[in-house]
């Protein structure tokens, strides 16, 4: 897999969610902790950069805690990686709570949400309910897993348990700020964004940005690469928007996400029909 190899864009000369011009610091556009290699320089201003390092944290280390640690995806902090992971274990009717050290862990599955399209594209009306989301598991265990879940057995557990944080209204979050950076090395200010206001959770209506394809969607990739994405226009209704397909951790056969950035210029829809065309 291919954890670092940066690649860095300029930046636009403010703040990509609200504007700023002061105090801009560099933005990984996916998380460095889960394997992100692009960033934009200059792209982040303090309070913008509290908040998106907040919704990235609870993911990093909650929902994909137990994956990063069974993957040895980097960390900045080292210091803070623990050594041990908790994990829950019944054996003779009774359930305990032990420290098991991180390479004789079992790991969990990751529950990943599949969206129906994104409310934008169908005519839904925005909502924070989104109708008839699933969940499909990601089992992401180190290739040791049986072996390891073989040892607690052989000493009586009947269950092993690794818990998981989850957070949705987080994840969403952090797949539009992912959407929202890709759109803008591509399109800089040749579109107006929409995803601001999602990423600083200022509007938590975000199944109407973010849903998944309504058919099955490949995304070109280097096989070494743990990401996968691809910006292009959606027009719909006569509208021309700014889309983001997004493959997090294609190595694992995740979801594939479709992010609506914004809405796409004139100048810009007239020179992507001229290139298809």
């Amino acid at each position: 897999m291919r954890v670092a190899n940066n690649r860095v864009f300029p930046g636009i000369g403010r703040c990509i969610y609200c504007g700023s011009t002061e105090g801009l610091s560099r933005e990984h556009i996916i998380a460095f902790s889960l394997g992100g290699d692009f960033i934009i320089q200059s792209a982040s201003c303090p309070d913008c950069s509290k908040v998106t390092r907040q919704e990235e944290l609870w993911c990093a280390r909650g929902i994909f805690g137990p994956l990063r640690l069974a993957h040895r995806f980097p960390t900045r902090h080292k210091h803070e990686r623990p050594d041990y992971i908790e994990v829950e274990i019944t054996k003779g009717g009774k359930t305990e709570r032990v420290k098991v050290p991180i390479d004789e862990a079992p790991t969990t599955p990751v529950p990943a949400p599949v969206f129906p399209e994104a409310g934008i594209l169908v005519g839904r009306e925005p909502s924070e309910e989104i109708p008839g989301i699933q969940y499909q598991l990601i089992f992401p265990h180190p290739p040791d897993h049986d072996e390891r879940l073989a040892r607690f057995k052989k000493d009586g557990a009947t269950q092993v348990k690794v818990n998981v944080g989850w957070g949705l209204n987080a994840f969403m979050c952090m797949l539009a700020k992912i959407g929202h950076g890709f759109a803008t090395v591509a399109h800089a200010n040749r579109f107006t964004p929409l995803l601001p206001d999602y990423i600083l959770d200022r509007d938590r209506r975000l199944g109407h940005v973010i849903g998944c394809p309504g058919l099955p969607v490949s995304i070109p990739a280097d096989e070494t690469a743990i990401h996968a994405w691809q910006v292009g226009i959606r027009s719909i209704r006569g509208k021309h928007y700014v889309a983001v397909m997004l493959h997090l951790f294609r190595y694992l056969n995740f979801p594939v996400y479709e992010i609506i950035a914004g809405e796409a210029a004139p100048e810009l829809v007239e020179e992507v029909a001229r290139l298809s065309g």
